[in-house]
């Protein structure tokens, strides 16, 4: 990502109908598998500009930033009030077993073909026994679009697909589902008309207007609810709740 799609970032994570709703959704597959304490350590894998450190830290006495963009961890020090480590997801400086939950926010596409199976092993060898690593990414290759190559996104994921790399990194998948349902067909067919030259190209990092953002949200809770008791068939995004063999 270049520096304006940072600072656009920054900007819309706090009230934006995307990041906040997501966070919901985040929360929404948490329920079952959360501990009854925080778990001590949490490492949240491309930490980006600090959106999610607040959200995060509900889970855990201790949240852990890693990114690999000395640009994003300067916003990240800003939001989170505390440094946080520059380093790849494919050779994570720490110890074996040393957290009890990782996280990955749309971190595992931006990665080269391969080097996201490396990364999805370097979440197992850092995770606990019996820990839990929640992953989330872009739905569908099919739906690649100038968005995507704006943020640097190398692939977009089926449901088979992310499941056979999560098991093949050792670890077991406790839940998979898509998210961002309500809304896909708006969404797909913004970005196939981008790839058919009908629509410019453009991020989808942009502030909306009140309204629409409000109705926008309101789809994401109204999936928040339903996730709270069964998965959905499809979405532009993909999440995975994994755990690490007891």
């Amino acid at each position: 990502m270049e520096r304006a799609e940072f600072v656009a970032t920054r900007k819309l994570e706090g009230d934006n109908w995307w990041f906040v709703g997501m966070r919901g959704v985040t929360r929404a597959l948490l329920v079952r598998y959360q501990e009854a304490a925080p778990w001590d350590r949490l490492l949240d894998l491309g930490c980006g500009t600090g959106g999610n450190y607040s959200f995060l830290s509900r889970y855990a006495r201790d949240v852990v930033g890693v990114d690999y963009s000395p640009l994003a961890l300067g916003f990240y020090s800003e939001q989170a009030g505390g440094p946080a480590l520059r380093a790849a997801g494919q050779a994570l400086p720490f110890a074996s077993n040393a957290f009890g939950a990782v996280t990955s926010f749309d971190v595992l596409n931006q990665l080269p073909p391969g080097e996201d199976d490396q990364a999805l092993r370097e979440c197992e060898r850092v995770l606990r026994p019996g820990g839990l690593l929640l992953v989330r990414v872009p739905a569908y290759q099919w739906l690649f679009s100038g968005h995507d190559a704006v943020l640097r996104t190398y692939h977009r994921y089926n449901k088979r697909e992310l499941a056979r790399k999560i098991t093949a990194a050792g670890l077991r998948v406790r839940r998979l589902t898509y998210a961002n349902t309500l809304l896909f067909p708006v969404a797909a067919a913004r970005r196939l008309l981008q790839k058919l030259k009908v629509l410019p190209t453009s991020t989808d990092l942009v502030r909306l207007p009140g309204p629409i953002n409000q109705t926008f949200l309101l789809a994401l809770r109204l999936e928040s609810a339903l996730l709270r008791r069964t998965g959905l068939p499809f979405g532009l995004s993909l999440v995975a709740i994994a755990q690490k063999q007891p």
